[in-house]
């Protein structure tokens, strides 16, 4: 019983490390670089959300270290508040760099980005907060290094692109930002989002084909059902998006029925890219032989 609660820590707390951290960095990204700014007033709404999904990385963070050293060592529960085991993981093991690289990103994250410097050190903590993911994953056990951590970074930044800015469009869709700004913004979106959407495809397949022992694991594995349940959450995804991008993207300059509309559908997008991030936390702490 102790193993298993270790086990769903241990799994649980990379779910809130990934949701965390990619919905801060895509945050981020979007405040500095999607936001018109004309539309400036969804800046502190957006710097309050960045702020919590931050926070819940950082317990996600803190709750991983425990149980990965909990886990690694089978200590059991015990193993959770083992200063012995704690201090060996920070200092001896993959999952504490990626920790320490992981929260020094965050920290300059969270930065206002009032000044074009500002702006510069917030981005660089985002990106540094995403390349800690590639550290700890376990597309680190295979190769060629170059090609598998290099997929799993560009993986990550394009995935926290899509997730970020989707949460940032359902504030400044629901926020009373001139139209004119809110359509800049949901064009930008929209434009970056057909380059995240290849990204991810082409990193995915390549990270599904040096990771997976052959296509029979897809389906004889738990690792393969999961990362079939994801495929299929994003495919929906993209489905949607694309609805929004040639149908109501358009029109929502100068039609208040198409802002509605695509306040909804953005709203299900998030709630799906959100169950697609979860799926990828469980993902990366599975066997993908099991």
């Amino acid at each position: 019983m102790t193993v298993q609660l270790v086990d769903l820590l241990h799994q649980g707390a990379q779910v809130l490390v990934y949701l965390g951290i990619l919905g801060t960095s895509g945050l981020v990204l979007f405040r500095t670089v999607l936001l018109d700014p004309g539309a400036r007033l969804v800046d502190a709404p957006v710097q309050r959300l960045t702020t919590l999904v931050a926070a819940a990385a950082l317990g996600g963070l803190l709750l991983y270290l425990a149980a990965d050293g909990a886990w690694r060592t089978g200590a059991g529960v015990s193993g959770l508040v083992d200063p012995g085991t704690l201090w060996d993981t920070l200092t001896g093991t993959p999952v504490g760099l990626a920790t320490v690289v992981a929260l020094v990103g965050l920290v300059l994250a969270l930065g206002t980005g009032a000044t074009p410097v500002g702006r510069a050190l917030t981005c660089a903590g985002a990106a540094l907060a995403l390349l800690s993911l590639p550290l700890a994953g376990h597309s680190r056990s295979f190769g060629p290094a170059w090609l598998v951590l290099g997929s799993d970074a560009v993986h990550v930044l394009a995935g926290a692109v899509w997730f970020g800015g989707v949460l940032g469009l359902v504030i400044t869709l629901r926020s009373s930002a001139p139209a004119g700004a809110a359509a800049r913004t949901v064009g930008r979106f929209s434009t970056a989002a057909l380059w995240v959407v290849l990204a991810l495809g082409g990193t995915g397949t390549v990270l599904a084909w040096r990771i997976l022992p052959g296509l029979d694991a897809l389906t004889g594995t738990g690792y393969g059902l999961t990362l079939l349940a994801k495929v299929a959450v994003v495919g929906l995804v993209v489905v949607i998006a694309g609805w929004n991008r040639y149908r109501l993207v358009p029109r929502i300059g100068d039609d208040d029925g198409a802002r509605a509309r695509l306040r909804r559908t953005v709203g299900t997008e998030a709630w799906l890219l959100l169950l697609a991030v979860a799926l990828t936390g469980v993902l990366v702490s599975q066997s993908p032989t099991g």
